[in-house]
């Protein structure tokens, strides 16, 4: 990770409990649940929302 950039350590270091998430579905058969889906899709939203609003201010 030292020589990725910072956006892109963001971004891995923010979706990993979203593919956790999805993992454990996949794998170990966990159920999909409301609340667990709005969880996953708030951690997305955040991560690209950081992810965003660091191009805007740093152009």
């Amino acid at each position: 990770m030292r020589k990725s950039t910072p956006t892109r350590v963001g971004f891995l270091m923010g979706t990993e409990p979203f593919f956790g998430f999805v993992l454990a579905h996949l794998l170990l058969n966990e159920p999909l649940t409301v609340p667990s889906l709005i969880g996953a899709g708030l951690v997305l939203a955040a991560t690209f929302a950081g992810i965003w609003f660091e191009s805007r201010t740093s152009k």
